[in-house]
C-alpha cells in the first residue's frame, strides 16, 4: 500500500475506489453492478490487512455519501473497524499516528451507523458516437495563419473515414467513438482517386510499409469543425504501401491541431 497519511483518502486504494465507483455509476452501471465490478477488480488485495481495509472503508463512505450504502458493504467496513487490524499497524508506526487514525475510524463508524442522506441521482455520461459512415469524405478549407505561412492558404484538407475506434469504457473509463481517417490535400474541395495520402510514420516498418491513418479523438459534437464540407461516400483510398492495422497503428490528433499536423507531415513526406 502507498499511504501518505491517516485520513480516509490518503492512500492509493481509497483514492482509486473514490474515483472508479463514481465513474462506473456515470457509465450507466447500477449500484450493485458497480460494487461487484470493484470487488472483482480488487479481489487480489481484499485479504491484505491494509489494502483490504482501505477498500471497504472508502467504498462504504462513498456509498453512504450518495445514499446508496449497501448492507453488505456497511458490514464489511464496520468489521474492518472493529477487528482493529488496520489500527494496530498505525500504532506500530507511532502512538501519535495511531491516535489520529483511531479518530478517523471512529468518525467513520458513527457516520455509517447514522441515517444516510437521500439517494442522489448520478447523471450518466454522454459519449460521442461518430455518425460518419466508412467511406465518407469531407473537405476543410485551410485558412489559418499557419497554412498561409506554409504556402497552403486556401487549399483544402480532404479526409476519408476508413474505420472508427471505440475506447473501452471499463479499462480507460472512456466510451467515445472516434473516426480513423486517411488524409490528403487538394486545390479544390472535390474528391479524386488521384491523391497522395499523407503518412505520419517516418520510417518503413518491417514489411516495407508506412502508416497513413489518423484518429481524430473526439469527445463532443461541439469540438467537431463547423467548416466541414461533405463530398460524398466513396470506395476507400488505400495507398499501396499502407501498413494496415489502422485500429492499433494510427496517430491521435485533435480537431484543434489536426491542420498543423497534416501540414507538417505533408511538408515532410510529399
Amino acid at each position: 500500500m502507498s499511504a501518505w497519511g491517516v485520513k480516509l483518502y490518503q492512500n492509493d486504494i481509497a483514492k482509486d475506489i473514490k474515483h472508479m465507483y463514481k465513474e462506473y455509476l456515470r457509465n450507466g452501471k447500477t449500484n450493485e453492478e458497480a460494487t461487484q465490478e470493484l470487488i472483482l477488480k480488487f479481489e487480489g488485495v481484499l485479504e491484505d490487512i491494509e489494502d483490504g481495509a482501505n477498500f471497504w472503508l472508502a467504498l462504504a463512505d462513498q456509498q453512504w455519501q450518495l445514499g446508496k450504502l449497501m448492507p453488505y458493504v456497511k458490514e464489511q467496513a464496520l468489521n474492518q473497524i472493529q477487528n482493529g487490524a488496520d489500527l494496530r499497524i498505525w500504532y506500530e508506526t507511532s502512538t501519535e499516528l495511531g491516535n489520529e487514525r483511531k479518530k478517523v475510524l471512529e468518525e467513520l463508524s458513527i457516520k455509517l451507523n447514522s441515517l444516510q442522506p437521500p439517494e442522489k441521482k448520478i447523471s450518466k455520461r454522454r459519449y460521442y458516437k461518430c455518425p460518419w459512415k466508412v467511406g465518407d469524405v469531407f473537405a476543410v478549407e485551410m485558412n489559418t495563419a499557419y497554412a498561409k505561412e506554409q504556402g497552403l492558404y486556401g487549399k483544402y484538407m480532404i479526409f476519408q473515414k476508413a474505420a472508427q475506434k471505440l475506447r473501452a469504457v471499463d479499462d480507460e473509463l472512456d466510451g467515445n467513438t472516434s473516426p480513423i481517417i486517411r488524409c490528403w490535400i487538394n486545390e479544390t474541395p472535390h474528391f479524386t482517386k488521384m491523391c497522395k495520402c499523407i503518412r505520419w510514420s517516418k520510417n518503413l516498418n518491417n514489411y516495407g510499409k508506412y502508416h497513413y491513418a489518423y484518429e481524430i479523438y473526439t469527445t463532443s459534437k461541439r469540438s467537431v469543425s463547423k467548416n466541414l464540407i461533405y463530398l460524398g461516400n466513396y470506395e476507400l483510398i488505400i495507398p499501396e504501401n499502407d501498413a494496415g492495422d489502422i485500429i492499433n497503428c494510427q496517430k491521435i490528433v485533435y480537431w484543434n491541431n489536426i491542420e498543423k499536423i497534416i501540414i507538417d507531415n505533408y511538408k515532410k513526406y510529399i
